[in-house]
């Protein structure tokens, strides 16, 4: 591609370098597209959970920091020593030098593979120290599958750099493509099978190292002319030097461990983990910059090419490992904000970078040639003119685009990365992640022409030392903000780089500002309130439009929904924590002592943690008690809230828990909340709203070893599954109503090792009927089948018995008994079986209300080993299906994005020309002149 020549009067400098951005943005287009297909797949198989947590912290601070690190020193480094050794002594001694390089990384690469593989748990320990057991052990199970790809992309980085050495970009270019459309091939395919998420978390991790040898390959077919230059060893390196290098690494790696052993001897002493995690970064910072300070002062003296090289990568590799810094601290606080919450941070950035990564840094490229005529040629007035009118154009466009994705936060969220598979807490949590760090967009969109009118005018150190102080203040605002203010975990991290960046490109203004006279006052101030009422011209068109639209096309009814009824596992399917630096059921020291759900945290005056309880399955208008056993390290304020679907609230006056034996709490939530309103309530949270004047160092422990929802009368109740008992489940003779026994638990011994608990019925049990009576209160009106897991050592034909309280009695010996009946076929996993609510009969003209179930049976044929699990009431989509996409649902999700885009589209363009925005009617010319009519010319020559 060539960008524009000289100037004509026909087509000013703006014109031109819009033309070049769209050309650019068309080409940028094809190269971001697997790598948007790769979150979108991440998004809509994994959503938000500990498999999407485990994904965006492998790749973030393990691959792509490593890659980053290899091709920020190969590109800049490789290509003109290896221009300058060719140009000098010939192919031959430039091949040394290659062969040095690519060997070396070669070396270094598989031993820090290694040295990852072994410590794998530790990394992930020491750079998300919020994670829960669970994460770290997924984290710790994709990094050890990825490392084989870590250490063929980071040398790719060499050979990408040699091909630019040779002129051949292309090569290079579709290796990218090829990693990522490969990779995003290999899960797109996976989504078709039936596998478990820990599985497609193995499967995205060979399909990374799959898509990286395919990178690698079109590298060598690019090279394949100059592959007879290749030679093992390390031509450039005698091997006196190579033993000294290896000893001086050697010892600082020994310093190294030395210092975190000895900051692990000093933990019992230190306040809190946020004093270990400043003296673990200290030891770390201080034995790289030495080691790179001692490699500098070594290397700078001597004339060889490869002292050369090491000599220029210092300063480098000092600029990446700070920005990197950055990106490491960010990502371990985040690690605090709860299993999944990790991950809609990070699909929020994922799509708040969209814009700048798509349009601005095109309209970058596209500038710097045409700044650098003007600064050459010491045209100022010239060069501030375009400048003005540049970052005019971004703030008219993109601050009313900033607003109008705060509106549409949640819907975008759903419509990019929601297959039905999202709970509304996390497509709540990534919008709100969304809207705040969307707030950076107009800052992030004019901090790369502004870099680049200082690149035009030579003037390098000036955005160097800026965005180290911004990378300082991003550090310094997160450490503020959270270990000393006190502020929540979520807030900060999703809001931090809107902040920095303000700091960083307010500077870099104002600095630009002294060299050039850009942006003068008034007129500027007058551009600034047309943009504002712009800006809320199109907030309010959003607004009003979604608004109604939401109510008048709920997507919920298009959407998938599950009531689970058990799962017969200790699990925290239900619970979500806030403000919690450990929150878990750990096994019980004890085996006859109770377990509990545990929530450790840090309290503060700014921030209460919290711990949530979804209750969207539950009618609480039927089952308006709450009852638990609650136990605190210290004496605790609870307060207890809740949340209904139109994001109501009802808080209750605080709990006092004192430390010692557990409380028995119970609440009748009807004097908390209007008992019309109880029916629509979704969620409640537990919060430690205990005053204090200052972030306290030691962690405060909440542990609950009961929680229940039931009837005033308490007949009915559903609770969590603490221990390894059956719960409400029972065996029974056919037939029977009496209580029965209780129905046996045990492991499947399906998955390798990790328990996977089921309920057991075994062959020689002469009680063949499995019951659960309690169900009445659950919300499954809208449901339309049974699904569970079942496994048989035989085929057979099982009976499901749904009964179903009379409309003229309430008496339980009158319940309507409803029949089905499954096919269990043989095998030794347990497999998925789905019953239509249709397929049931119901005996004579009896009434009752639909999807008000008050217990449901499972009638085993006699010597069947069978085994039961995840008995849900379910609801499909409604509408057409492609596999599992509900179509209905992806229309709706579309048109409450389109419509309300739509309309602040219309708004934005009406004010625009109604309060005479200069660059907004340039704009438009051009686009008439240059685009529209050579549209035109064209269709009327073919129709001709």
């Amino acid at each position: 591609m060539s960008l524009p020549g000289p100037i004509t009067p026909r087509e000013s400098v703006g014109q031109r370098i819009v033309r070049a951005t769209f050309v650019i943005i068309f080409f940028q287009l094809f190269w971001k597209f697997g790598g948007l297909i790769v979150t979108l797949l991440v998004g809509s198989l994994f959503g938000s959970g500990p498999e999407s947590d485990a994904y965006f912290f492998v790749t973030e601070t393990v691959v792509f920091l490593l890659q980053t690190l290899c091709l920020k020193v190969a590109i800049p480094l490789v290509v003109p020593l290896f221009k300058e050794e060719l140009a000098e002594r010939g192919e031959e001694a430039a091949w040394r030098f290659a062969n040095t390089v690519l060997n070396l990384a070669g070396l270094v690469l598989a031993a820090a593979v290694v040295a990852a593989f072994v410590f794998a748990p530790r990394i992930v320990a020491l750079f998300a120290m919020g994670f829960s057991e669970q994460q770290v052990a997924l984290s710790t199970r994709l990094m050890r599958w990825m490392l084989p790809g870590v250490f063929g992309i980071c040398l790719a980085t060499v050979t990408y750099a040699l091909l630019n050495s040779y002129n051949i970009f292309g090569y290079a270019a579709a290796g990218d493509g090829v990693h990522k459309i490969v990779w995003a091939a290999v899960l797109f395919a996976a989504s078709f099978a039936a596998l478990s998420l820990p599985r497609l978390l193995d499967v995205l991790a060979v399909g990374f190292v799959v898509s990286v040898g395919g990178m690698f390959a079109t590298h060598l077919v690019g090279l394949r002319a100059k592959l007879r230059f290749y030679r093992p060893g390390l031509p450039g390196l005698s091997a006196r030097r190579f033993a000294i290098e290896l000893g001086i690494v050697a010892a600082h790696a020994v310093a190294l461990g030395a210092g975190l052993w000895g900051c692990e001897l000093l933990r019992p002493r230190l306040p809190n983990g946020g004093s270990l995690l400043a003296l673990q970064q200290a030891v770390l910072v201080v034995v790289v910059a030495a080691y790179l300070l001692l490699l500098w002062w070594r290397a700078r003296g001597r004339k060889t090419v490869m002292a050369k090289f090491a000599s220029l990568a210092v300063p480098l590799l000092f600029g990446i490992l700070f920005a990197k810094y950055r990106d490491i601290v960010t990502n371990l606080f985040a690690s605090f904000t709860g299993t999944g919450v990790f991950s809609d941070l990070k699909y929020a950035r994922k799509v708040g970078e969209a814009p700048n990564t798509l349009v601005i840094a095109a309209l970058s490229i596209a500038l710097l040639p045409h700044l650098s005529e003007l600064a050459a040629a010491k045209l100022w007035g010239d060069f501030a003119n375009v400048m003005t009118k540049t970052i005019r154009v971004i703030i008219a466009f993109f601050v009313p685009l900033t607003a109008l994705m705060i509106v549409l936060r949640q819907p975008i969220i759903a419509l990019l990365f929601d297959r039905g598979n999202w709970t509304d807490y996390h497509l709540t949590s990534a919008g709100d992640a969304l809207g705040l760090y969307i707030l950076a967009l107009p800052f992030f969109a004019i901090e790369n022409p502004i870099q680049q009118s200082f690149f035009a005018m030579q003037r390098m150190w000036a955005p160097t030392i800026i965005g180290f102080l911004g990378t300082g203040f991003h550090i310094l605002f997160l450490f503020v903000g959270i270990e000393w203010l006190g502020y929540g975990y979520f807030i900060v991290v999703a809001i931090v780089y809107a902040a920095a960046r303000a700091f960083k490109n307010v500077i870099l203004l104002l600095v630009m500002r002294l060299h050039v006279r850009i942006l003068p006052w008034r007129p500027t101030l007058i551009f600034l309130a047309k943009a504002a009422i712009a800006t809320l011209g199109v907030l309010a068109a959003a607004e009003f439009t979604y608004r109604p639209l939401s109510r008048l096309l709920p997507l919920d009814p298009y959407r998938r929904r599950e009531v689970m009824i058990d799962t017969f596992n200790v699990e925290l399917r239900d619970w979500e924590a806030d403000n919690v630096d450990d929150f878990s059921i750990p096994p019980s020291r004890d085996a006859a002592a109770p377990r509990a759900i545990v929530a450790e945290y840090r309290r503060s005056p700014r921030r209460t943690a919290g711990l949530r309880r979804d209750l969207d399955a539950f009618d609480l208008s039927k089952a308006p008690v709450i009852r638990a056993e609650l136990a605190a390290s210290d004496p605790t304020e609870l307060t207890v809230e809740l949340v209904t679907r139109q994001g109501l609230s009802y808080t209750s006056k605080p709990l006092v828990i004192q430390p010692g034996a557990p409380r028995r709490v119970s609440m009748d939530l009807g004097n908390l909340c209007p008992r019309k309103a109880l029916g629509d309530v979704i969620a409640l949270w537990l919060r430690d709203t205990t005053p204090v004047e200052r972030v306290e160092g030691r962690r405060s422990t909440l542990a609950i070893s009961s929680f229940q929802v039931c009837d005033p009368e308490g007949r009915w109740s559903v609770g969590e599954r603490l221990d390894a008992g059956p719960g409400g489940w029972r065996c029974r003779e056919k037939g029977v109503r009496g209580h029965g026994v209780p129905a046996q638990l045990a492991d499947t011994g399906e998955r390798n090792g990790e328990p996977e608990m089921a309920l057991h019925l075994a062959a020689s049990e002469p009680r063949r009927t499995i019951a659960h009576a309690g169900i009445e209160f659950l919300r499954i009106g809208s449901c339309d089948r049974v699904t569970f897991k079942a496994r048989a050592d035989k085929p057979c034909r099982i009976e499901l018995n749904l009964f179903a309280p009379d409309l003229k009695t309430t008496d339980p010996a009158d319940w309507v008994q409803m029949t089905a009946q499954a096919e269990v076929r043989a095998s030794d996993k347990r497999r998925t079986y789905s019953v239509p609510l249709a397929a049931f009969t119901v005996p004579g003209e009896r009434l009752f209300r639909k999807g008000q179930f008050a217990a449901i049976e499972f009638v085993v044929p006699e010597g069947v080993d069978f085994w039961l699990d995840n008995v849900a009431f379910v609801r499909e989509p409604k509408g057409p299906r492609l596999g599992r996409v509900a179509v209905m649902y992806e229309v709706g999700k579309l048109i409450h994005v389109a419509v309300p885009t739509l309309a602040a589209f219309i708004t934005f363009a009406v004010l625009l020309f109604v309060l005479r925005v200069e660059e907004a009617r340039e704009a438009w010319e051009w686009l008439r002149g240059k685009g529209l009519k050579k549209v035109a010319g064209k269709f009327r020559r073919k129709k001709a």
